[in-house]
C-alpha cells in the first residue's frame, strides 16, 4: 500500500497473477491491509480467498465481507500456534470452530517454522490437548 492506504499497482500485479491461474490467495496483514487488499483481489478476479489472521476484526457477519458488495473471504483458524507460543491463551476448540460456519472454515496449525514442532506433530498436540 501507499502512503495514502491505496493497494500499489505491483500488488495489483500479483493479484492479478494470482487470479489468472486460479491461485488461493492468503492474508496475513493488518485488519486496513486485509480489507483492502481482499478487495483489490476480488477487484483482480480472484475467487479463493484465506484471510489468515482470523483474530483481526473483520466487518460483516463472521468477517466475510470485507466491504460492501465484495463476495467476502474464507476466514482460517490457526488453532495451535498463537497458544503454543504464549501469544493467546488457552487452546480454542469446538467454540471457536463454530464460530465459523463449518462451509467456511480453513483449519491450520499454523506450524513450519524452525523454532516449532513440525507440523504433524503439531496436529497432533492440538488434538491431544
Amino acid at each position: 500500500m501507499d502512503a495514502g492506504g491505496a493497494v500499489i499497482a505491483e500488488t495489483r500485479e500479483v493479484l492479478a497473477t494470482v487470479a489468472s491461474h486460479g491461485m488461493v490467495l492468503a492474508t496475513g496483514l493488518s485488519a486496513r491491509e486485509i480489507l483492502r487488499g481482499v478487495d483489490a483481489a476480488l477487484a483482480e478476479g480472484s475467487e479463493e480467498i484465506v484471510v489468515t489472521q482470523s483474530r483481526v476484526p473483520l466487518p460483516g457477519p463472521r468477517g466475510r465481507r470485507p466491504s460492501s458488495g465484495s463476495p467476502g473471504a474464507e476466514p482460517s483458524r490457526a488453532l495451535f500456534h498463537a497458544p503454543h507460543t504464549g501469544k493467546v491463551t488457552g487452546m480454542p476448540g469446538s467454540t471457536t470452530i463454530r464460530a465459523v460456519a463449518v462451509e467456511q472454515l480453513v483449519l491450520s496449525t499454523d506450524l513450519g517454522q524452525v523454532f516449532n514442532p513440525p507440523v504433524e506433530d503439531g496436529v497432533a498436540l492440538w488434538a491431544t490437548a
